[in-house]
């Protein structure tokens, strides 16, 4: 990898268990789109870590392991059942993260409901489009 590429983290939320899409639970699956992009960013220099919050770990220990890796890039993925999870990371990552770390959103709730996330005040950045 070339010294000029970026440590980027992608970030899989899961479906909160008390809300409305509790019937959803977690995941099993891969989260197909970010190993994509993923894929694509190592493809061209950057080094990618994938996190999948569907799998058992605690929120607080995935923001301190963000937060001693020291990326430059945190992006996070978007659904309309994870909005609230989300939102608690996002604050929780823009608390913990150096302010030259670039926090974004994108996905399909980010690209339908573009203002919730870019008025939030925690992102520099929101994704929109496939």
């Amino acid at each position: 990898m070339p010294s000029s590429g970026l440590h980027v983290v992608l970030i899989q939320p899961h479906a909160p268990a008390d809300g409305p899409f509790e019937r959803l639970g977690r995941s099993d699956l891969p989260p197909l789109g970010l190993l994509y992009l993923a894929a694509a960013l190592e493809a061209v220099g950057h080094r990618v870590t994938v996190v999948d919050l569907n799998l058992p770990m605690r929120v607080e220990g995935v923001v301190r392991r963000i937060r001693r890796a020291n990326p430059h890039v945190v992006g996070i993925g978007t659904l309309a059942p994870c909005q609230p999870v989300v939102e608690d990371l996002a604050q929780r990552l823009r608390t913990a993260l150096s302010p030259r770390t670039l926090l974004i959103c994108g996905g399909a709730d980010a690209t339908t409901r573009t203002s919730l996330y870019a008025d939030s005040g925690l992102f520099d950045a929101v994704l929109v489009g496939e």
